[in-house]
């Protein structure tokens, strides 16, 4: 059997994706390995040096041609243009492979992957035993906003049903890959909830040491025994995934939740600490800051949500500009957007943490308060809550972006 692994990554997580292959190698796995690079094409150091033995392709190369590229570079955000990739590389992968296995780059393997050809879509949910605490986050709500299974792992075997799914998936994705979960959208993950209804040969594999992770560490306990790792004392460790990994913080588990204060043992945390010391030593962490050029327009402009969402209303509006390139200074977007009198700008607030309003919002966050109770005095209950509804309504950012492509 032909097997091939690959993971898609910007050039920022390059340091990520030789972890997870160095970590592939390690185990023995029989296998040809592809790195795609979600980034515009240039030159990297060092790439062909240490990825001898690597398949690499650039993003734009899975496309048919370059106005498509472009097209879909700009409309999607960094996550959403990642996770758009998948199916597309999945068609092209499995015309040579028998087995096509996905894993995201923040993923370090510890064992062989094997998995049964009998079934077209392999899965594995985030988790599979209730934490039943819904103050802590994630939780069971959660998995209903962003998707029961988890697609940092997928695996596809060379049938037709695989391609009967890569044809829906690709085609859902090319027209609602957001990252919205207040419209219920969590890119291309929370589709494939879909796919135990949809697809008779598709598994979805409680296996408890697969993708492991902070969303389901109240389920596995890691031990150690004779230089190996096993989880709940017998099933053996196939792979961690390190999402949201706190390089800062060794002290917590991951960022991105509110379970864990400490780790669970002291197993978890020297594979923790293992994990960072492999990053750091990698020949391309130097390049953990580099920008995602497909943020930028030519002229260093940068591109946020709200002007991809914008694009795509310009595209409806206008058809005939869909394929020529947006991210050009003098292209017909960047003409409207000046007819239009937005100003673009190269420094980006976008990345401020709300969650605690700071003293650069302060101002603003009281003033907003203030103006919300005045609606509500003025409004009454009923139609303030008519007029917070409306604002939802009007200002989620992708509710009339479906179209064909």
């Amino acid at each position: 059997m032909r097997q091939k692994i690959f993971t898609i990554t910007s050039i920022n997580y390059l340091h990520k994706a030789e972890v997870l292959y160095r970590s592939v190698v390690a185990t023995g796995q029989i296998c040809d390995f592809t790195i795609i690079l979600c980034d515009r094409k240039q030159e990297i150091t060092k790439l062909p040096i240490h990825f001898q033995d690597v398949s690499i392709i650039w993003a734009e190369d899975l496309f048919e041609n370059n106005d498509l590229f472009h097209y879909f570079a700009f409309k999607f955000n960094i996550i959403e243009f990642n996770t758009l990739l998948k199916p597309i590389a999945f068609e092209t992968l499995l015309q040579g492979y028998d087995q096509v296995i996905y894993l995201d780059p923040d993923i370090k393997v510890f064992d062989i992957l094997e998995f049964c050809i009998s079934y077209s879509i392999i899965l594995t949910p985030h988790y599979i035993t209730s934490l039943n605490d819904w103050t802590k986050r994630p939780n069971d709500l959660d998995l209903l906003r962003f998707g029961a299974n988890n697609l940092g792992f997928i695996c596809l075997n060379k049938m037709d049903e695989s391609f009967k799914f890569l044809n829906w998936w690709k085609n859902i994705c090319f027209d609602y890959n957001y990252y919205e979960p207040s419209m219920g959208l969590g890119v291309d993950q929370k589709f494939t909830d879909l796919v135990p209804i949809l697809f008779d040969k598709s598994l979805v594999l409680k296996d408890l040491g697969m993708n492991l992770a902070f969303w389901n560490i109240h389920e596995r306990n890691v031990v150690k025994k004779e230089g190996q790792y096993f989880v709940n004392e017998k099933t053996p460790l196939r792979f961690i995934h390190f999402s949201s990994f706190p390089m800062d913080d060794l002290n917590q588990i991951a960022n991105k939740q509110t379970i864990y204060t400490d780790f669970p043992n002291a197993i978890y945390k020297e594979i923790w600490i293992d994990y960072k010391k492999e990053l750091e030593a990698s020949v391309f962490y130097y390049l953990k800051s580099t920008p995602y050029s497909y943020n930028y327009f030519h002229d260093g402009m940068i591109i946020n949500d709200f002007l991809r969402r914008n694009y795509v209303d310009f595209v409806k509006k206008f058809p005939r500009k869909k394929y020529e390139n947006p991210f050009l200074t003098k292209s017909n977007y960047r003409k409207n957007l000046r007819r239009n009198y937005i100003r673009l700008s190269k420094t980006n607030e976008s990345h401020i943490n709300f969650k605690i309003v700071d003293r650069s919002y302060s101002k603003a966050d009281r003033l907003f308060t203030v103006l919300f109770r005045v609606c509500l005095f003025l409004l009454g209950p009923y139609k303030y809550d008519l007029f917070i509804k409306y604002l939802n309504y009007k200002t989620i950012s992708t509710r009339d972006k479906h179209e064909s492509c």
